[in-house]
């Protein structure tokens, strides 16, 4: 009985300590990813019908975290030329934009909650030199608590 006692408190007070901690902490990111299939025409993006079939573009829609990293992974290992986008004032138009060879060099800030499009194009993209052709692969989207990644 004292056995079944002291474990019964064991399991307590090791619930007591792990359960607080694991509660208490938010989550410091998210990762999601898309898959896409070729890329748009040169400078300019694709139609919305495109991008909900991965054609050209991705999205994501963003958690409460106010920094994005992204990374292209094109089957081919070609550097791909990105544009991040997003419409955060809900007016049907794209408000912020950066653009990318691959990856971003660091976390970019975001508008928390509203949707990120990455739209994907054929243009020159470097280093290394090179035609930034994507043809198909995925796109990851690291969303972060902040930009120290």
């Amino acid at each position: 009985m004292k056995r079944s006692i002291a474990a019964l408190l064991l399991v307590v007070m090791c619930a007591a300590f792990a359960l607080p901690e694991a509660v208490a902490k938010p989550r410091r990111q998210r990762v999601e990813k898309a898959s896409y299939v070729a890329g748009g025409p040169p400078g300019l993006g694709v139609s919305w019908q495109a991008m909900q079939k991965g054609v050209g573009a991705v999205r994501f829609d963003a958690p409460h975290l106010p920094y994005v990293h992204i990374e292209i992974r094109d089957r081919m290992g070609r550097a791909v030329m990105g544009a991040l986008v997003q419409d955060a004032d809900g007016d049907g138009e794209y408000d912020s934009r950066l653009e990318f060879c691959t990856s971003t060099e660091r976390p970019a800030p975001i508008y928390p909650d509203r949707e990120v499009v990455v739209f994907l194009y054929q243009e020159p993209c470097g280093p290394p030199a090179g035609f930034g052709l994507s043809t198909e692969g995925t796109v990851v989207a690291r969303f972060l608590r902040s930009g120290d990644a």
